[in-house]
Formats: structure tokens, C-alpha cells, sequence
């Protein structure tokens, strides 16, 4: 059976790096530093689910999100927001562009593991 597949947009290496260590086993990671070619991303990789940091250079999560929501073929696709903008208008925010769940830096890899299975558990198949 394919691994499901996780794209991982945030500029942080050290965020790849515990992303990669938390997940890695388990999924197939992909990583980017901005969300400036997204959408060629997306067609290419199909992924299962998006993580997604709030504040990237160039374009912010937030607009990234709207972006995936917004093409037919990827608007199912789960998003978990990681930020380091933890007030509750930041969450409430993010829940608004579409995100599915929002986690604040630093998180929890346990609480990602466990959101990350909930969620592709949700949607069941690769992104058509």
C-alpha cells in the first residue's frame, strides 16, 4: 500500500526536522520553504494533507490556504496550520480560510501524530 503523502510548507528547518522525525515513518514528507509555486506542487505530488506555517515570506499561510481552497481538485485536502501566533483570533483565523485544525509553536508531536491520523483517517484516499 502507498504511503500517504504530507506536504509541508514552512520556512523553518528546524520545523522540517521535527516534522521529519515525528512523521517520516509514516508518510511520505515533502517540504518547501514558501508557498509561491503551490498550486504546480499540488498537481504534481497529489498530497493527502498540507501543514502549513502562518507567517512564510512572500505568501502567508492564511492566502496559501485560501489558494487550495479555492481549485476544485484540492479543496478536500486537510490543513493543519503551525504557527507561532497562539491567541485565539489567530486560531479562529485560520479556521476561517478553511484550515482544519491550527496548533501553535511549539506543539506537541504527540498531539501532531495524532491530528495528522485523525485527519487522513477522515478523507480516507489520495487526493483525486
Amino acid at each position: 500500500m502507498e504511503q500517504q503523502r504530507i506536504l509541508v510548507v514552512d520556512d523553518e528547518p528546524v520545523i522540517h526536522q521535527l516534522i521529519q522525525a515525528t512523521l517520516g515513518g509514516q508518510y511520505d514528507l515533502f517540504f518547501m520553504r514558501s508557498g509561491q509555486t503551490l498550486n504546480e506542487i499540488l498537481e504534481d505530488l497529489q498530497p493527502n494533507l498540507v501543514i502549513l506555517d502562518v507567517r512564510l515570506p512572500a505568501v502567508n499561510g492564511l492566502e496559501i490556504c485560501r489558494r487550495i481552497r479555492a481549485v476544485k481538485n484540492f479543496n478536500s485536502i486537510p490543513v493543519i496550520f503551525l504557527s507561532a501566533l497562539s491567541g485565539e483570533d489567530d486560531a479562529a483565523h485560520g479556521m476561517s480560510v478553511g484550515g482544519d485544525y491550527y496548533m501553535a509553536k511549539p506543539f506537541e508531536t504527540t498531539e501532531l501524530r495524532r491530528i495528522v491520523e485523525t485527519l487522513i483517517c477522515l478523507t480516507g484516499s489520495p487526493a483525486n
